[in-house]
């Protein structure tokens, strides 16, 4: 079903998805849906725990909210996220998925693993990386770049290596 989240907000008076209480302020998702009856069939699917906002005046504005302790945010996080990968399509495995990832590792988009999977692989190959001492530190530019003489010098495994032309040279070369 079509459920267009816009992101993670705060909302006053919802029950929480995950425990079933009622407090004050709650941290939630507003997800547009196409009609009152697919906004109905979300609230069913999500447990009658989320509120639909359907206001005749606005029939073409129609939302579920979705609100959750704050103890609770990381399934909202799951919730926003996997739907978004998903292009706005919620389905009965990704909201297990969002309440029970542990339970339910398969149910994660795929779109989403792929994304984590290739942050890590990066967020590793940058923490290698540091600037070059020989050289100095990087003068930056002003556009979100930084340059130590006429290359972006790093040391890395087995020499040094500019990042912005692929450049390389072995121990001992000072470029």
């Amino acid at each position: 079903m079509f459920f267009r989240s816009r992101g993670i907000g705060s909302e006053y008076g919802l029950t929480c998805l995950v425990t079933g209480e009622q407090k004050g302020l709650m941290d939630n998702i507003s997800a547009f849906v196409v009609s009152r009856l697919e906004g109905e069939r979300a609230v069913r699917m999500l447990k009658g725990r989320p509120f639909l906002d359907y206001r005749p005046h606005e029939p073409d504005w129609i939302q579920v909210k979705v609100g959750v302790i704050h103890e609770h945010r990381l399934v909202l996080t799951r919730l926003h996220e996997g739907t978004t990968a998903l292009n706005g399509i919620l389905t009965p495995q990704l909201l297990k998925w969002a309440l029970l990832p542990d339970q339910f590792p398969g149910y994660e988009p795929f779109v989403l693993r792929r994304l984590k999977e290739t942050q890590a692989r990066l967020d590793e190959a940058l923490t290698a990386l540091r600037p070059c001492p020989a050289v100095g530190p990087a003068t930056p530019t002003g556009d979100g770049h930084a340059y130590q003489a006429d290359h972006n010098w790093y040391t890395v495994e087995g020499g040094v290596a500019c990042l912005a032309c692929k450049v390389s040279m072995p121990p001992g070369v000072t470029p």
